[in-house]
């Protein structure tokens, strides 16, 4: 992918859509003591061969 930009930007967002991409929502509980987290990560397989450094990514089931 190539954006080329002439001129002043302020805020640019570029996104595309990998093909069939695969992720999974994991959870953790940790105990402190009398603290208790609850905490959840979403596990992303990266089928294309590029790095997922400094990107954002929205994750969605399909389902509205």
């Amino acid at each position: 992918m190539r954006v080329a930009i002439s001129g002043k930007a302020d805020d640019l967002r570029v996104s595309y859509i990998i093909p069939a991409p695969a992720w999974r929502v994991t959870y953790r509980v940790a105990c402190d003591g009398d603290t208790t987290a609850l905490m959840a990560w979403g596990i992303v397989h990266n089928p294309a061969d590029e790095d997922l450094d400094n990107l954002e990514l929205t994750l969605t089931t399909g389902h509205p």
